[in-house]
């Protein structure tokens, strides 16, 4: 990566898009340097991974087109290197076979340019490297030619001295932990390289998949990106059971598994994880309805026996994300600031985590290079996201289309010193196609914390009350079906619509299931909440989100090794929201 500059001036803005909305924009900057940062790490990984397995012929040709001569060749050489054994094992480092090239992510979130076969390709001069693989956006009839374009750009950026400084330097320090190419034996590159790029692929992987971009509901992609890369996961079971919203619904109990959590204080393999002893699962799942209009969904961990795993016999979830690839979301509501924290309440930024705190939720908040909508999703409250209003005849659901791709993001964690095997379990009602009359709906969320981070740190040994600046309502509709999502510790969620209360929802904690004993001390987690009736919102109007945290009451949630480390605070209203017709 020689000309790094070069790359941020040329292909930055391409490779992790921008959304349109304002909402969150104070916390999307810092994340949108991030992710490009980080994008631009796996690919000096990449290359580096390619000289080391491929020597000048990695630079002589770029990602995703070595011939195959040249890979059999240095495969042989691998081979008969009895030192070399345990590295050609994975000799995946040049994308072509379709495996990590699709699963990077990168290439998906751009245009494509067109390529002739790489048998028939003519060799080019040797230049430097500096990821020629990544593809060149699509140029208007009003643009100036590549070069020009190119030089104007890199103008722009050295009018910018100080950025360029501090660009340069962010480059250095990456570079240092990446070892030089000459100096090095084969062994050792390679081995780092597989290494490297292993954490890399679940890290990207989850930075373009975690959050949409912020355009009309039902605005659909046809490229989805590297994850079309992916075999979806076929069920490990599924079972029909009475439908609980509409006699013509269909309702299943499908599992995924099984799923190894290890022991709590176990050596975990590399990869991106939002709590250090948590144990993540990111993939494709098969055997989700398509065409069809979702009423219900929940998920939870069940064992092989299917009973239920949950606090009481060790197992925390600590998130279950489920998202529709290919179908946008849209905002509809917008903030400009984040609210003012009260005294002793301490933020938790982007790649930050508090003293004597886990990792933060924000991580989650990545920029969407391609469409994702969540479907449903929980924690360890357990709550359903329900479409459908029991007993009403409201005609709303969420319809995933024919050709849509369901992602699931989830991460558990074990607080038992030996390791279990759990299954991830979807209870999910839905009507099969799209019944005339229904309108699509979408899943949302306001936090008290107003529009940034949604991750915070109460202060100990006291209630606070935190309240959001105001939310302006940017489309007329219903919300439906409200309810908190809370962290333990916390005590209720309130909506307030031009000033009045139109929703108070309660945590409930414990139970059978919801109580164990950590480090000698009880601890109880909430296991749901209650659900608000359907709210009417007109468009302009104002919404404020208000929460109450009380450390007496309830202590955060503890740590898996060190018990007497709380996890970050969230304080949120999660909802449906269908538009007026």
């Amino acid at each position: 990566m020689k000309d790094f500059l070069d790359i941020i001036a040329t292909q930055g803005a391409y490779l992790v898009p921008r959304a349109d909305t304002p909402v969150f924009q104070e916390a999307y900057n810092d994340q949108f340097a991030a992710a490009l940062e980080m994008q631009l790490y796996a690919v000096v990984v990449e290359q580096t991974c390619r000289t080391a397995m491929y020597h000048s012929a990695a630079d002589e040709w770029p990602m995703g087109y070595t011939p195959k001569e040249i890979k059999e060749k240095r495969k042989v050489e691998l081979e008969a290197q009895e030192e070399l054994e345990g590295a050609t094992s994975n000799d995946e480092s040049d994308n072509d076979d379709g495996k990590y090239k699709e699963g990077n992510g990168i290439i998906g979130a751009v245009s494509r340019r067109n390529t002739v076969a790489a048998s028939n390709r003519p060799r080019r001069p040797r230049r430097s490297r500096q990821a020629e693989w990544l593809p060149t956006p699509p140029m208007s009839a009003e643009s100036p030619p590549g070069t020009l374009n190119r030089s104007k750009r890199r103008r722009v950026i050295e009018e910018d001295e100080e950025g360029k400084k501090r660009l340069a330097k962010n480059h250095v320090s990456s570079t240092k932990k990446i070892p030089a190419a000459a100096g090095e034996s084969s062994r050792v590159q390679l081995q780092f390289c597989f290494r490297r790029r292993d954490k890399m692929k679940s890290v990207v992987l989850i930075i373009t998949a975690a959050l949409a971009g912020a355009t009309p509901l039902d605005k659909r992609q046809g490229t989805l990106g590297g994850l079309m890369g992916y075999k979806a996961k076929a069920p490990a079971s599924t079972k029909n059971i009475d439908p609980q919203f509409n006699k013509d619904a269909v309702r299943q109990i499908i599992r995924w598994g099984p799923y190894t959590l290890y022991g709590s204080g176990a050596k975990r393999p590399s990869g991106f994880r939002l709590d250090p002893n948590g144990d993540g699962f990111n993939e494709m799942l098969g055997g989700i309805c398509t065409d069809c209009m979702i009423l219900s969904g929940s998920t939870f961990l069940t064992y092989e026996n299917e009973t239920v795993a949950d606090i009481g016999s060790g197992v925390y979830n600590h998130h279950v994300f489920v998202g529709d690839i290919g179908k946008s979301s849209k905002n509809y509501f917008s903030c400009g600031k984040r609210a003012a924290l009260p005294n002793g309440v301490t933020s938790v930024m982007p790649g930050m985590s508090a003293p004597k705190a886990v990792p933060s939720h924000v991580k989650r908040q990545f920029p969407g290079g391609m469409p994702i909508a969540q479907i449903f999703g929980s924690g360890d409250d357990g709550g359903a996201i329900q479409y459908a209003v029991k007993g009403a005849d409201n005609k709303i659901g969420f319809y995933v289309a024919p050709k849509d791709v369901i992602f699931s993001s989830s991460e558990f964690i074990n607080y038992r010193k030996e390791e279990q095997k759990v299954y991830i379990t979807f209870d999910l009602e839905f009507m099969k196609g799209k019944p005339e009359g229904w309108r699509d709906a979408a899943m949302g969320a306001m936090a008290a914390t107003g529009c940034g981070g949604i991750a915070f740190i109460p202060p100990a040994n006291q209630s606070t009350t935190l309240k959001s600046p105001a939310f302006t309502a940017t489309t007329a509709g219903t919300i439906y079906n409200a309810q908190a999502h809370l962290h333990d510790g916390g005590i209720a969620v309130q909506l307030l619509l031009n000033g009045k209360m139109v929703c108070n929802s309660q945590a409930h904690y414990g139970g059978e299931k919801g109580t164990t004993s950590v480090g000698g001390e009880k601890w109880e987690t909430i296991q749901g909440y209650d659900r608000c009736g359907a709210i009417e919102v007109n468009k302009g109007d104002q919404i404020v989100v208000e929460s109450t945290y009380d450390l007496v009451k309830h202590r955060l949630r503890p740590g898996a090794v060190d018990h007497s480390m709380g996890a970050e605070a969230m304080a949120m209203m999660g909802f449906v929201f269908a538009e007026k017709v």
